[in-house]
Order: C-alpha cells, then sequence, then structure tokens
C-alpha cells in the first residue's frame, strides 16, 4: 500500500471555494444592493486572486472590499436594489433597504465582523462615524423585528467596541482579520 500523499493547498480548497464564492456575493450584494455590482465585485476578486499563494478569507476580504468600494449611480442602486431584495432571505431584505452609509457599515461590522478601524479603512470614514452609523443600522434592523432587541443591541454596541456577533441573521466565521 502506497504512503498517504500530501495534499496541496490548491486541492484542499476546491470544495470549500464554492462556498467561499458564494458567501462572498451575498456579502457583497448586501453592501450594494445590486446584482450586478456584487457580481462584479467578486468577478474582479477571483480575476485578482491567486490560488497557489493566497487563501481563501483574501478571496473573500478582495471580494468585500471590492463591494464596499464600488460606485455606481444612485438612482440605479434604488431601481436595483428591489432585485437584490427578492433574491435574499425574508430576514435579510430589511437590510438592503437601509441608507447606503448604514447598510455598509451594518454588514460590514455586524455580519462580517470587520473591526471598526477596518471599516473606517474601507470606506474612508473616521471611527465615530462607523460606530454611529452602526448603531443606526443595529436600530433601524431591530426596530423591524423587535423594539426589545434595539435597546439590548444598541446598548451592548454603545458600551463596547465590539458588536454582539450572536446578534446577527448571518455569520461569516471562516474569515479571520489579518
Amino acid at each position: 500500500m502506497l504512503p498517504p500523499q500530501p495534499v496541496s493547498k490548491a486541492l484542499q480548497g476546491e470544495t470549500a471555494l464554492p462556498r467561499i464564492i458564494g458567501h462572498a456575493f451575498w456579502a457583497a450584494l448586501l453592501l450594494t444592493a445590486d446584482v450586478n455590482r456584487a457580481e462584479q465585485a467578486v468577478t474582479q476578486a477571483i480575476e485578482c486572486w491567486n490560488l497557489a499563494t493566497e487563501s481563501d478569507a483574501a478571496l473573500f476580504r478582495r471580494a468585500i472590499h471590492n463591494a464596499a468600494v464600488s460606485t455606481g449611480d444612485e438612482a440605479m442602486a434604488i431601481s436595483q436594489s428591489s432585485v437584490a431584495e427578492s433574491l435574499l432571505p425574508i430576514k435579510l431584505r430589511r437590510i438592503v433597504r437601509l441608507p447606503l452609509y448604514v447598510r455598509q457599515c451594518y454588514v460590514l461590522r455586524v455580519l462580517i465582523g470587520f473591526s471598526v478601524q477596518t471599516v473606517s479603512y474601507l470606506l474612508d470614514m473616521v471611527d465615530d462615524e462607523v460606530r454611529r452609523f452602526t448603531c443606526m443600522g443595529l436600530r433601524q434592523v431591530a426596530a423591524d423585528t423587535n423594539r426589545r432587541t434595539a435597546s439590548i443591541a444598541t446598548a451592548r454596541v454603545e458600551r463596547s467596541s465590539c458588536v454582539p456577533i450572536d446578534q446577527v441573521f448571518v455569520k461569516f466565521t471562516y474569515i479571520k482579520e489579518g
């Protein structure tokens, strides 16, 4: 019997790659509220990604970066948000209805779990703006679901720079900032 052969890094990630690309697309869709821009952000990330030397987390972060910095016609984005909404589960639809900066901060901080400093850098904002927009997002999303949840989540965010990740609808647990 032959000894087990080492599996290359590229082969190890084959089963996880479609899942990661899927997560990147859904996160980009929540960030942009536009199917075309989300698709473009992920496609560009894949084109720039080096499978041999970069991790799958790097692919995800690059797609998120592309989506966060993508700009487009806001009138077109409003019409596209209804398309994006129709693709999302009911619990996530309220997120694409948030105002742009509130939505971006909410998605990056709460759903993806990036630090305040990382979000500040990505969105070219000061830390206090990121915290304020994140709190606004928490309040608005929670107000749609439960008034009590809004006060609990907001109190936690205001006491700490850490957002209560256990209160989110979607978790991207395989991503670690680095």
